[in-house]
């Protein structure tokens, strides 16, 4: 009875490091993008991303309590990948992130908030979206992000309503991303896009 119990564990532990995969592209659906527009309502719930893996990262200490999906993944330029993830938790905003590596099983480069929706019934609603694509015409792509504020709530001295829209470029330099506010004339291209 003794070495039954011991073959039954060693098959235990076999199987379940087996099941854990240290490669980020195991959890996603491949695919060739050269434009991608994410917004809350079009990313789905994918594979459950394993807790270990994202552990290793940090990103559990960042968005505690959330458990993560893969989405998809894609190249993203000579030599780094991308993967989109759906995150999912007990709270208001659950935010879609952008995960950019140098290769499938390496550690994170870039990680961007590119979509989310948040609202508290009847005071406010925001929604993130994100194109990805070559913005400049330079072979790399680019983020554009852009949050849409709707406050419900009058305005009131010392509390002004404050919806609006603002923008954001992460520009690709190749090896980096340099930051700038979106234009006014690109902000009227992407609501065509839209």
């Amino acid at each position: 009875m003794t070495q039954k119990r011991t073959y039954l564990l060693i098959t235990f532990i076999y199987l379940s490091l087996s099941s854990y995969s240290q490669n980020w592209g195991d959890y996603f659906k491949w695919t060739e993008v050269d434009s991608i527009h994410v917004c809350p309502s079009n990313i789905e719930k994918g594979k459950e991303i394993n807790s270990n893996l994202i552990a290793n990262t940090g990103l559990d200490t960042l968005y505690p309590y959330s458990t993560f999906y893969g989405n998809q993944s894609f190249k993203w330029g000579d030599s780094l990948f991308a993967f989109i993830v759906r995150l999912e938790a007990d709270e208001i905003d659950q935010p879609i992130i952008l995960l950019v590596l140098a290769n499938k099983k390496s550690e994170i480069k870039h990680h961007f908030e590119i979509a989310s929706y948040a609202t508290i019934p009847g005071t406010m609603e925001e929604t993130r979206n994100a194109w990805i694509y070559d913005l400049y015409k330079d072979g790399d792509l680019d983020i554009v992000i852009m949050d849409d504020l709707v406050d419900y709530e009058l305005p009131i001295e010392g509390a002004p309503n404050i919806s609006g829209v603002e923008g954001r470029v992460y520009r690709n330099t190749g090896t980096d991303f340099s930051y700038e506010y979106i234009s006014k004339e690109l902000y009227y291209q992407l609501v065509v896009i839209k």
